[in-house]
C-alpha cells in the first residue's frame, strides 16, 4: 500500500507537484504526463530521495529502474546483479531471458547503453522486493529487445505491484495498468 495525503513537491521556489492525495492500488500503476511535470519528482518523493510536504504511507519494500542506469561500471554485469540476488542459476536464466548471457562477464563500463540498461533492470527484477518503481525503462531498446525484455519483466513480477513511469501508454497497457496522468 501506498498512500499519498497533500503531497508537494518544490525545489526552491518551483512547486512540480502540489497537494497530491491519491492511493495507489495493488497491482501495476503508470505514472504518465509530459515531459517536466513532476513524474520522476514524485516517485523520488516515494522514494523518500527528495524533501516534500505532506504524507506517504507505504509498508512496501521498493526494487527500483532509475531513469539513469545506477550500475558499477566496474565489476562485470554478472556481479552488479550479484550484489541483489545470490541465486547464481535463477541470474545465469535471467542473463539469457533478456539476451546477453554473452556479455554477462564483461565489465559494466564495456557495455553498449542498451546492454547497461538491461542489466539495471534483471537487477532491480531479482532484487527482493514487493514493489518495483520503473522510470522509464525500456527507454533506449530496439523493438524486438523491448518486447522481449517486457515480457521478461512482466513474468518476474507476476504478483508484486509495479509503477512505471512512462510516456507510452502502449507500455501501461502491456501491463495492464492503472493510469495516474499528472
Amino acid at each position: 500500500m501506498i498512500k499519498l495525503n497533500n503531497l508537494t513537491v518544490a525545489y526552491n521556489d518551483n512547486t512540480v507537484i502540489s497537494d497530491l492525495t491519491y492511493e495507489f492500488a495493488k497491482g501495476s500503476t503508470a505514472i504518465t504526463g509530459s515531459s517536466g511535470i513532476g513524474k520522476t519528482s514524485l516517485i523520488n518523493a516515494i522514494l523518500s530521495l527528495v524533501p516534500y510536504k505532506g504524507t506517504i504511507e507505504s509498508d512496501e519494500k521498493y526494487s527500483v529502474v532509475f531513469q539513469e542506469d545506477r550500475l558499477c561500471p566496474y565489476l562485470t554485469a554478472f556481479k552488479n546483479v550479484r550484489l541483489v540476488c545470490n541465486d547464481k542459476d535463477k541470474i545465469a536464466d535471467g542473463f539469457a531471458a533478456i539476451g546477453l548471457s554473452d556479455c554477462m562477464n564483461e565489465k559494466v563500463i564495456s557495455l553498449s547503453g542498451g546492454m547497461k540498461r538491461r542489466v539495471a533492470i534483471l537487477r532491480a527484477v531479482l532484487a527482493d522486493y514487493t514493489t518495483i518503481i520503473m522510470d522509464e525503462p525500456f527507454k533506449g531498446l530496439d523493438d524486438d529487445t523491448r518486447l522481449s525484455v517486457m515480457n521478461y519483466v512482466k513474468k518476474m513480477t507476476s504478483g508484486k505491484s509495479v509503477l512505471l513511469v512512462t510516456h507510452d501508454l502502449s507500455e501501461a497497457g502491456f501491463f495492464n495498468c492503472n493510469i495516474l496522468n499528472l
